[in-house]
């Protein structure tokens, strides 16, 4: 179910920098706080995504390509590097992290 109500904080985010990798799953600086579960076809906007937008990808899987600066589907199907879908695509290594096979 989607959820409605009022942003509990709004503005520009403060901290953010060109110069550090992106880790997703687990801190940057250090790894005692890995996320143990799945992560799947991670977005990253250099905006923010408006509700019918979020509604959209949700329900639809219309992926918004205004302001995508990353995008992984993860559809590779086996290996150790992942296509970028944003416009214009950077192709990363994942550093020894097989991509796990999953069952259809």
């Amino acid at each position: 179910a989607v959820q409605t109500g009022t942003p509990a904080t709004t503005g520009a985010l403060s901290g953010i920098t060109t110069t550090n990798d992106l880790t997703i799953g687990n801190r940057s600086a250090a790894t005692d706080r890995t996320f143990d579960g799945w992560i799947d076809e991670p977005l990253v906007y250099n905006r923010v995504l408006t509700a019918q937008e979020i509604s959209d990808l949700y329900f639809l899987g219309t992926i918004p390509t205004s302001g995508l600066v990353a995008g992984y589907l993860f559809n590779e199907g086996a290996g150790t590097t992942v296509n970028d879908i944003a416009s214009v695509p950077i192709t990363e290594r994942l550093r020894e992290l097989p991509i796990p096979q999953m069952s259809p």
